[in-house]
Parts: C-alpha cells; sequence; structure tokens
C-alpha cells in the first residue's frame, strides 16, 4: 500500500473510533429513553420521532448523500429499538 493510502486508511480508522465511541454513548441514552418510555406504558417504536431524525440528518444534503446517510440511520435506528426491546426485557427479568 502506497504511503498516500495508508494515511487516508488511518484517517478513517481515526473516525471509526470516534462513530463507535458515540454509538455506544447514543446505545446508553436509548436504554435511558427504553426507562422513561416504560414509565410512561408508551411503545419502543416511536416512528414520528424517527422520520425526525431522518430529515434533519438529511436535510440540505445533495440527494445521493442524503440516500447513503438515511441508510446509515435506518440501520441505527432499527439497532436502537433492538437495544431498547432487550434491555426492557431483562430489566423485566430481574
Amino acid at each position: 500500500m502506497s504511503a498516500e493510502l495508508l494515511k487516508i486508511c488511518k484517517s478513517i480508522d481515526q473516525i471509526d473510533d470516534q462513530i463507535k465511541t458515540l454509538f455506544i454513548k447514543r446505545l446508553s441514552l436509548v436504554q435511558e429513553i427504553a426507562i422513561q418510555k416504560q414509565h410512561r406504558n408508551l411503545p419502543v417504536l416511536n416512528s414520528v420521532r424517527e422520520q425526525e431524525i431522518i430529515d434533519r440528518v438529511t436535510k440540505d444534503m445533495p440527494n445521493q448523500t442524503a440516500a447513503y446517510i438515511k441508510t446509515l440511520f435506518a440501520g441505527i435506528l432499527e439497532i436502537s429499538r433492538l437495544s431498547q426491546e432487550n434491555f426492557l426485557e431483562s430489566v423485566a427479568k430481574s
């Protein structure tokens, strides 16, 4: 691999590490949301909120980039829902 390619790969690795750290922080907050939803007897899925998130993160983006971001956040939101469901199930079993 060329030195320039290695430099770019190292930059991507640093960004990946930041994404991982932020995602773990997000999952922690998702558990807090799950507790609040449970106390209020609300469902895990809030499709209105999810659409608001998609709209916010894709706003003012070129179409192709917006499509990629929408796909990324659809996955993040799905994992967030699964995390909430798993967390609530584990709490119920305790």
